[in-house]
């Protein structure tokens, strides 16, 4: 009997459920592999990649080949659901990954559909960059097959940093699978060739993840060891300047000195109130949504008018105070000033090369310009160098105004300490050159209150914008979905967009009419069991779509322990390990099945939650109501129930 308890087991656990993947292995079994792969898009259709893709696998198989190739072509991830349907596990990714494993060495590159003039590259996700010597390799390659290439240097930054993400190599850099994506729509075979030459005779195993890259008469990439070295060289000497030379050729050394004394916490002072103006002006701006629009999480609808909006009223209290320090009997030496702002410029340089040493170029490049700027008196000189400083920032920061997927998270949300520190200098370099203003132009008065004066005006327009929220603040690539769900024969709507999720009052009767006769299983057919064995249960949940699935869930639970042992599929649990959830391939048309194990007796819950883009009763649904036309349409069937094992057979 438990001979065919296990071969039962075996059976049902060897039936692993997968979308089809269409995969090409071609030249010699070996240790190293390289993977082109193209995924199809969110109807599964063929993409001008996926074709190329295919067309270029016939070309091999008739290549004398050195190296494993692997071509494969995947169904797509990524369905076309809203953002807040959070389930989607890259089943077909991880499918292709899960053989690639098997080599030693693997390189992948992954292509997508783009413009036909420029090759446009991405290679970081998930905080992780694909080595140096890939994307060195990959653009000379290209660069000597005539293609342009479209790739900001600076983004290798914003890549560890979080700020933007490819989700599309996602996976792969989380497996430590180097991996780079090239968005093409001419033809890239010739360089697909050039580069199954390059690593014929082996894939470099170094991956430098601390690089960075500058463009001086071409690609130049500055390693890891060389960043850690110019920290040192730069520390030492820095050290060496700061406590030896700053004071010793200067005519009034001794009374810098006696100043430094007095004004060494200063720095300590604006670092405290920094951090209390940023969390202040997170608070503000938070508060200001919520007004607005109901809820907190509405800054993600304008997420660039939210930051600039926190550091406005950041701003604005820095500079009251920064106001009240002329009370304060300091001394006003401009020179110590700008010595303390470039000390925190050195300190700064050890702390976020901890946060990320890539970061260290930045922050020494800062240094230089403060170290140089605070040698200078004249106001003149000392504008020019802020000037430079706010052009390095936008040189490396730039294109982060322009990504807007995550910028609440990384940068709204971002650590007020660090962003403190960061800031601290520029704050004393504002205060040396307004204390060198008064004294060359004592005729300016009131300038400082003429500033506060204008950054709070400015403020105010912000406020107003997002009060009276002009049509020229909204998005206009903004989507909006309808969701129609049907829970175990309740029907209600609801609209997900990308600022709430809200049940919505819509005129059921004249809209929804011709759907009125609709009911779960008019979408989906569930049949389901488990019985005991031996001292186990052995479950099977079957789902049959009778409309195309966008995408399906399953959740087994159980309150008194482990719901599923074993399964035929990938689960992952939760709350405690009682719930064990199942994802099924995405624009699901075919049945699919769970089997699974558990504890013996154990009594079940299942909850299955469908998401379909049609409709079996009227599949030309259209609204009536303009404004509800260009909202897409979605149905969400929830079906639940539970299963009680039944004897022992």
């Amino acid at each position: 009997m438990k001979r065919t308890f296990f071969l039962i087991l075996l059976f049902f656990f060897l039936q692993t459920v997968y979308s089809e993947n269409t995969i090409y292995e071609l030249g010699p079994k070996s240790e190293n592999v390289i993977v082109f792969t193209a995924a199809r898009n969110q109807n599964n259709e063929s993409t001008f990649s996926t074709e190329l893709l295919e067309n270029f696998a016939k070309e091999l198989k008739e290549f004398p080949l050195q190296i494993r190739v692997i071509i494969a072509i995947t169904d797509n991830d990524f369905p076309d659901l809203p953002e807040s349907i959070n389930i989607i596990e890259s089943q077909n990714t991880k499918k292709l990954i899960s053989k690639i494993n098997e080599s030693k060495s693997r390189l992948v590159f992954v292509l997508s559909d783009g413009p036909s003039d420029r090759a446009v590259l991405s290679v970081g996700a998930v905080k992780k960059t694909s080595p140096p010597w890939m994307l060195k390799d990959l653009q000379e390659i290209l660069q000597k097959q005539n293609i342009s290439v479209d790739f900001k240097y600076n983004n290798i930054i914003l890549y560890r940093l979080g700020i933007i993400s490819d989700n599309m190599l996602a996976e792969y850099l989380k497996e430590d699978i180097p991996a780079i994506r090239i968005s093409y729509g001419a033809d890239i075979r010739p360089v697909l060739l050039s580069l199954i030459n390059t690593y014929t005779q082996g894939i470099p195993s170094e991956w430098d993840k601390h690089y960075n890259i500058k463009n001086f008469f071409g690609l130049r990439i500055i390693s890891e060891k060389i960043l850690v070295i110019l920290i040192i060289v730069v520390a030492l000497l820095g050290l060496f300047y700061i406590f030896i030379f700053s004071f010793l050729f200067d005519r009034r050394r001794e009374k810098n000195i006696r100043d430094l004394l007095l004004l060494w916490r200063v720095p300590v002072f604006f670092f405290i109130i920094n951090l209390f103006a940023l969390y202040m002006g997170e608070y503000l701006t938070t508060l200001l949504f919520s007004i607005k629009f109901g809820f907190q999480d509405s800054i993600k609808f304008l997420p660039v008018t939210a930051i600039l909006l926190k550091l406005l009223f950041s701003i604005i209290i820095i500079s009251l105070f920064a106001y009240v320090n002329r009370y304060l009997k300091l001394p006003n030496n401009i020179f110590i000033y700008g010595y303390l702002a470039s000390i925190a410029c050195f300190f700064n340089i050890f702390i976020f090369s901890r946060v990320d040493l890539s970061l260290a170029i930045i922050v020494l490049e800062i240094y230089i310009l403060s170290f140089f700027s605070y040698h200078f008196k004249r106001a003149f000189v000392q504008i020019i160098f802020l000037i430079l400083n706010i052009l390095l920032l936008i040189y490396y920061f730039g294109n982060v105004l322009f990504i807007k997927d995550n910028l609440i998270d990384i940068l709204f949300y971002a650590n007020n300490t660090l962003a403190a520190m960061f800031i601290l200098p520029y704050m004393l370099m504002f205060i040396r050159l307004f204390m060198q203003l008064k004294k060359e132009r004592p005729e300016i008065k009131y300038m400082h209150l003429k500033i506060i004066g204008s950054i709070t005006l400015l403020t105010c327009i912000f406020i107003g914008l997002i009060l009276i929220y002009p049509s020229f603040l909204q998005p206009k690539n903004k989507k909006e979905f309808i969701l129609y769900n049907i829970e175990n024969g309740n029907k209600y709507i609801s609209v997900i967009s990308d600022i709430k999720n809200e049940s919505e009052k819509i005129d059921e009767d004249k809209e929804f009419y011709r759907l009125s006769d609709i009911k779960e299983d008019d979408f989906i057919k569930v049949q389901a069991g488990i019985q005991n064995y031996l001292e186990r249960i052995i479950g099977e949940v079957n789902i049959n779509p009778l409309v195309k699935a966008a995408v399906i869930q399953v959740i087994i639970s159980r309150s008194d322990g482990f719901p599923v042992y074993e399964a035929n599929m990938d689960f992952k649990k939760s709350d405690e390990g009682k719930k064990a959830e199942f994802i099924s391939p995405i624009n699901l048309t075919e049945p699919f099945s769970i089997k699974f194990s558990g504890e013996k007796n154990a009594v079940l819950h299942v909850q299955i939650l469908a998401w379909f883009y049609d409709n079996p009763l009227n599949p030309d649904f259209e609204f009536l109501n303009d404004n509800l036309k260009n909202k897409k349409i979605i149905f969400h069937v929830i079906k639940e129930f539970d299963l009680i094992s039944k004897a022992e057979s």
